[in-house]
């Protein structure tokens, strides 16, 4: 492969994981451990968590986000944070099109940041270095 192609893979790999990761990081650090936002409380509620518990649920969900939003970028050369993250936007869209549905409706609504979410973990997944693009 040229020298230049090369860069401009790697290029695009760093954008994407990048990306991945600070999606991650911004939404278990903004809506969940500092403003809890209401949507975030609703869908737990939906979920059937107890409302008592929400605001400590919410607590660990917002550090394991962060937490693998760093992973994302400590594991820079891994496919499995990439994987997983795939298999969690459609397992937790599929959860909110079954406990939540009518949030699929709005704005900016966990359809679109699920699907750009797995995009991300894609492009990432057939731009990594040393991996054959053909095998992912």
């Amino acid at each position: 492969m040229e020298v230049t192609e090369t860069l401009r893979l790697l290029r695009i790999h760093r954008v994407a994981r990048i990306s991945l990761a600070w999606v991650w990081i911004y939404h278990g650090l903004v809506p969940k451990l500092l403003y809890r936002d209401w949507t975030e409380i609703r869908l737990l509620g939906d979920a059937g968590v107890d409302l008592q518990l929400i605001p400590s649920v919410l607590q660990v969900f917002g550090l394991a986000e962060i937490g693998f939003g760093l992973l994302i970028l400590a594991n820079w050369r891994s496919r499995w944070p990439l994987l997983a993250t795939i298999g969690i936007m459609v397992g937790s869209l599929l959860a909110v099109a079954q406990r939540s549905p009518t949030l699929l409706t709005g704005a900016f609504n966990p359809v679109t940041l699920n699907t750009l979410m797995i995009a991300l973990a894609l492009i990432a997944l057939w731009t990594l270095p040393g991996k054959p693009a053909s095998k992912t």
